[in-house]
């Protein structure tokens, strides 16, 4: 089930290359900046379920299967198998934090 509307899904997609961006110009500085949990919902949010070894190639390399068992355990996300998606309890808290942060922008542009 995807987030409530193209908007969030665009904020979550916008979310996720900002910080690749960051990663990117900072490089190898980059390391003190990781937060895998939270790349991987945005990831999820972003494109939809994928398997492990998609969502450890966009989120958190090599120590992928920690932190979706983490985030498995607190129901932000789902497994089936190979399937990894937002769960029930995932998509509703990270849909509020997008639409804090969609208010946040509009009230800053406008």
């Amino acid at each position: 089930m995807p987030l409530v509307t193209p908007a969030h899904v665009d904020a979550a997609a916008k979310l996720y290359a900002s910080r690749r961006a960051r990663d990117e110009m900072f490089g190898a500085d980059r390391d003190g900046f990781g937060e895998p949990g939270w790349d991987m919902l945005l990831a999820l949010a972003a494109w939809g379920p994928m398997t492990s070894v998609d969502l450890a190639d966009k989120a958190s390399g090599p120590n992928a299967e920690t932190y979706i068992a983490w985030l498995v355990s607190r129901r932000l996300i789902s497994r089936d198998g190979e399937t990894i998606c937002l769960a029930d309890r995932g998509r509703a808290m990270l849909t509020g934090y997008l639409e804090h942060e969609r208010i946040g922008d509009e009230r800053r542009d406008g």
